[in-house]
């Protein structure tokens, strides 16, 4: 029985991966946007013959399996220690604050940074980490984030001889429910001379 499982698993997987990496972003590619509308009325149609509250049913299932059967995001397999190694390596800057507007975390804290942080910065609102002629722009951002209005808001300056890239991202959970805001900067001064290619091989 439990090799039968086991078999049975690894069906699964290889058929969510099929649908997952090949057949969505394959119709993606070649649905229209009349398909796509066709898609979507079909599937509002099954449900509403299921039950006005069919799709919170099978949310709510989904969710129990993700919990108990083990199929958590694969960030939780990592041990913490190896995670955060991943995230000083990033060649990007990370900064994050959380729906409350309050700064929780900042990568990179004993690397040489293009905007310097301590620990101070812990705790404290985001509001009183940027310059009063900025908070209005910073209020509207997180509002259109919060809102849904927005999924990302970029800009870039010339800083210190490096051309450097900042965006702000909208961090949302498994529910799209707004978990926070995700800062990355990033010299992109390199990136920007780069012409032609340079495949993997051409490293050998």
């Amino acid at each position: 029985m439990r090799r039968t499982f086991e078999a049975y698993t690894s069906l699964l997987k290889n058929h969510f991966w099929k649908e997952t990496d090949i057949l969505y972003p394959m119709a993606r590619r070649v649905l229209s946007a009349d398909d796509n509308r066709a898609v979507l009325e079909g599937i509002e149609i099954t449900e509403a013959a299921l039950g006005p509250d069919t799709r919170a049913r099978y949310y709510a299932m989904a969710q129990t399996i993700c919990t108990t059967g083990g199929l958590e995001d694969l960030s939780k397999g990592l041990d913490p220690d190896v995670l955060a190694a991943m995230l000083n390596t990033l060649p990007v800057e990370l900064s994050f604050v959380d729906a409350g507007d309050i700064v929780r975390y900042f990568s990179h804290e004993n690397h040489d940074k293009i905007f310097p942080r301590t620990r101070g910065a812990i705790g404290v609102n985001v509001r009183e980490c940027h310059p009063a002629k900025s908070l209005p722009l910073v209020e509207r951002i997180l509002e259109d984030f919060k809102a849904g209005r927005r999924d990302v808001a970029e800009f870039w300056i010339d800083f210190e001889g490096k051309r450097v890239h900042i965006r702000y991202w909208p961090v949302r959970g498994s529910s799209n429910e707004y978990l926070g805001c995700l800062e990355t900067v990033q010299d992109i001064t390199s990136i920007q001379t780069l012409t032609g290619e340079r495949r993997l091989l051409d490293e050998a």
